[in-house]
């Protein structure tokens, strides 16, 4: 029981860190939506007629036109739900364009992108993700194991002792 503690004790100070990075940005990932400064909301767009959406050349050249270099794009989406164009920078900016008429609707941050590099440490190095990260949730699923026995123990020990008395 006493080299279950140690164990348990000395793996949560060497995972500190990595797991309080997984969190907090696990958490602001949850919150996304919901914080303006990660992620610009999404205006609402009329339904448009398939015929009338603009192909990505077309908003490739409007992107142009705005002094957006497409070495610095990162993906154009079209979300048919939503009826837009989605143009993402790879300085982690998002450009909403109406479909058919190509006009910007909107421009902000997408930071979720950078949040979800950060969460799984790939923003760091690949290595970092495999020998930091990828061990630290080996890590976190034994200290969860452990805890569970150290508590589970701990409550029959003192049911015992409270029987003796």
């Amino acid at each position: 029981m006493k080299s279950i503690r140690k164990i348990h004790r000395r793996l949560s100070i060497i995972f500190s860190l990595p797991v309080l990075i997984i969190v907090v940005t696990g958490i602001l990932l949850i919150l996304r939506s919901k914080l303006g400064f990660i992620q610009t909301p999404i205006p609402k767009v009329e339904s448009v007629a398939i015929e009338k959406v603009r192909t990505i050349s077309e908003v490739l050249i409007k992107l142009k036109k705005n002094s957006i270099e497409g070495k610095n794009i990162s993906s154009i989406l079209y979300k048919p739900a939503k009826n837009i164009y989605a143009v993402r920078t790879k300085d982690y900016q998002e450009i909403i364009l109406h479909p058919e008429t190509l006009k910007i609707l909107s421009m902000g941050p997408k930071y979720s992108t950078l949040l979800i590099q950060i969460h799984e440490g790939s923003f760091f190095s690949k290595s970092v993700r495999d020998y930091i990260f990828f061990p630290t949730s080996i890590g976190l699923l034994f200290l969860w194991v452990t805890g569970m026995i150290l508590f589970f123990r701990s409550k029959r020990k003192f049911k015992r002792v409270k029987r003796h008395k």
